[in-house]
């Protein structure tokens, strides 16, 4: 597994769980207004830490990519 995978997973990661929360938002009358709210109050803090964790991914990932095309001699035409 490379940095890019762990950013597609975290991606994947996020939408799953923006999915479940615009359902849960829609659903939150048929069921428990207290729990629903709790549960969706859960879920957008932890999409939130999920995308600040990914911005870090994304930007060690660019870094990486950066720093292969500077140390690797094939790519610098040597």
């Amino acid at each position: 597994m490379n940095i890019n995978t762990v950013a597609d997973n975290l991606r994947t990661t996020i939408a799953g769980k923006e999915a479940y929360l615009a359902k849960l938002r829609e659903d939150i009358v048929k069921y428990d207004q207290v729990v629903g709210y709790a549960t969706a109050k859960f879920l957008e803090v932890n999409i939130n830490e999920l995308k600040v964790i990914l911005h870090d991914v994304e930007q060690c990932a660019e870094q990486f990519n950066l720093m292969s095309w500077e140390i690797n001699p094939e790519r610098m035409g040597q």
